[in-house]
């Protein structure tokens, strides 16, 4: 069986020595005096633990702030990072599918032309990259008259095609140019 803790005894004026008068006084006089002691050891208590965890809560509050900085800075780093793969991914991967697309337009271009006017003879304008992978297929020396044009250095530049007195004009690097320039926008509208 537990047994019962009793910190203080106060005693009473029925187990009394003297008046009940006194003894009501002196009970008040002992428990004011028990309650301020217990409330001074109170707030002695909290204001050491709130001068323990002050200098605590001014470290934690410091490396929050520089975890912060941390953190801006490496996302900075990683976008302006993922803005150069991209960019690079840009220009070597989607700049030959944007020539072969080029290519391609060329020649059902070159087929229309040849279905409404089989004699016409095209004179073909074409980047210097383009020029020699269509000096290996033999057709189109047959169909075309090829001349290679100077280009940009990434050896994007315009395809033309003139017949009859006509000119169509394919832009090979419009694509990867517009691309680049809305990557570019994207990574400074957002910090990086």
């Amino acid at each position: 069986m537990a047994e019962k803790l009793v910190l203080e005894r106060f005693p009473s004026a029925a187990t009394g020595s003297g008046a009940p008068q006194e003894a009501a006084a002196d009970d008040q006089l002992q428990v004011g005096a028990f309650e301020k002691g217990y409330r001074s050891g109170w707030d002695d208590a909290t204001a050491a633990r709130s001068h323990e965890e002050e200098p605590l809560l001014r470290d934690l509050q410091q490396i929050a702030q520089q975890l912060e900085a941390d953190h801006q800075a490496l996302r900075a780093a990683l976008v302006a990072e993922f803005g150069e793969l991209a960019l690079a991914m840009i220009r070597q991967c989607l700049a030959p599918l944007a020539d072969e697309l080029s290519l391609r337009r060329m020649r059902r271009a070159v087929e229309e032309i040849l279905e409404e006017a089989p004699a016409a003879k095209i004179r073909l304008r074409v980047p210097r990259p383009l020029y020699e992978r269509l000096l290996d297929d033999p057709a189109w020396a047959a169909r075309t008259e090829l001349t290679a044009e100077d280009c940009a250095e990434d050896g994007q530049g315009p395809i033309r095609l003139s017949w009859a007195g006509q000119e169509l004009s394919i832009e090979t690097g419009a694509f990867i140019t517009a691309l680049e320039s809305l990557l570019s926008e994207h990574l400074t509208e957002t910090g990086a």
